[in-house]
């Protein structure tokens, strides 16, 4: 989902898939983050440029990590392909240490 003003909103949203067997493993991560609205393509490389743009992740689960973190390592890339739909691509790594990332190519639409 896309907000736009004088920056552009992006709200992306991951949601893991409920299995009968199991109990409280249902859940969300949701990623925020805002780029100058303006803007035709951007590229958020490092920890400064995603702090710059607010990104963060949230984790809506019953888990160890729960609630709103500041994503500290990886990229998101985007291009603007008309004035309702940006192609992002990402590979983020919400804790400097982790050894896993969330990654995630889509097509991104203005609501």
């Amino acid at each position: 989902m896309i907000k736009e003003g004088d920056k552009t909103v992006f709200n992306y949203t991951l949601e893991f898939k409920d299995c009968p067997q199991l109990a409280d493993d249902e859940g969300s991560r949701i990623i925020v983050f805002e780029i100058p609205g303006n803007a035709n393509s951007f590229l958020l490389k490092d920890s400064a440029d995603l702090r710059a743009a607010k990104a963060l992740i949230n984790y809506a689960c019953f888990c160890a990590l729960r609630g709103p973190v500041l994503i500290k390592g990886g990229f998101i890339e985007g291009q603007k392909k008309n004035n309702n739909t940006w192609h992002l691509k990402a590979s983020l790594k919400p804790f400097p240490d982790a050894s896993r990332t969330v990654d995630f190519e889509a097509d991104f639409t203005r609501k």
